[in-house]
């Protein structure tokens, strides 16, 4: 009888054990990324080296997930994580691999962003591994070590010379800046200039009239030049051409060409000319010593 109640003890332990076993399996499912709705990133790295399915996923030092899987694509280890109180990540978070504690274990850690836009559930993107941050810091020391070099350079002698020569020569001209703005002369022809600017600015005034009216009969004059000038240009044009006619005339005449010509270079039009001219100056005097001759007048 001690027997049969030893087994139905052990059985309702083993019992119970298994049921707890199962709630504890699903309750730990559900909490990260369950069919109950859970909030899954797949995150997409360069490589993933010792990290493994079940590694946490935190958020400031405080576990709110785990990985569920690791996976390739194209070459590429994916990494699903499941949040288990997290729902809307923002789109610009990082999600960054790095080693949990000195055991040489792998985690996520999961630095929010600022956007209000928000991942979508199994949205995919890109972490940062190890290799990544370790990179950025090369970089970063490399970047300081260049600031560093050149803060050097610029704190050189020669450099720190020549900035003391400045901040010196810059001194010496403050110090005659203010004598010279202290020099009792130097505010009297202040006061001078601004009672030039003053009588000029008054004479303007009283005599505006006048000057608009200086202005506009020069603007008339200046207009009266610009036509006599269009006309000259005119003028010019006509005696151009007229020079150029004499010019073939004279080449006319230089060829023989026309009654001028011909006179100019033919000797029997010239000895032509000269016998009629002869006759003619020779008809004159005999009609002049016999007028009756070749006039008849009768009186009625």
């Amino acid at each position: 009888m001690r027997n049969r109640e030893q087994e139905i003890l052990l059985g309702a332990v083993v019992f119970f054990a298994a049921v707890i076993l199962v709630i504890g399996t699903v309750w730990l499912s559900e909490r990260y990324a369950g069919a109950a709705g859970g909030y899954r990133i797949h995150v997409k790295f360069d490589s993933v080296p010792g990290l493994q399915v079940g590694n946490p996923v935190t958020f400031r030092g405080v576990r709110v997930g785990k990985v569920l899987s690791i996976f390739l694509d194209e070459g590429r280890p994916i990494v699903a994580l499941g949040f288990a109180d997290v729902a809307d990540l923002p789109v610009d978070s990082r999600f960054l691999l790095k080693s949990d504690g000195l055991l040489g274990g792998q985690m996520i850690e999961v630095q929010l962003g600022q956007s209000d836009r928000h991942l979508a559930d199994g949205a995919v993107v890109h972490g940062i591994s190890d290799a990544g941050i370790d990179a950025m810091m090369a970089q970063g020391e490399q970047t300081i070590e260049t600031l560093r070099g050149a803060i050097d350079s610029m704190a050189s002698a020669d450099n720190l010379a020549h900035l003391k020569s400045i901040l010196a020569r810059v001194d010496t001209t403050t110090r005659h800046l203010n004598q010279l703005l202290g020099d009792p002369q130097f505010d009297a022809m202040i006061d001078s200039l601004a009672l030039a600017t003053g009588d000029a600015r008054g004479l303007m005034r009283d005599n505006r009239k006048n000057l608009t009216l200086a202005v506009t009969e020069l603007t008339e004059t200046l207009a009266r030049i610009a036509r006599i000038s269009a006309q000259m240009e005119t003028t010019s044009v006509a005696m151009q051409h007229t020079f150029a006619n004499l010019d073939t005339i004279s080449a006319q005449i230089r060829d023989g060409r026309g009654t001028v010509g011909r006179l100019v270079h033919d000797d029997a039009v010239y000895e032509h000319l000269d016998r009629t001219l002869t006759s003619v100056d020779s008809l004159v005097s005999d009609i002049r010593r016999n007028p009756k001759r070749y006039f008849s007048f009768s009186v009625f």
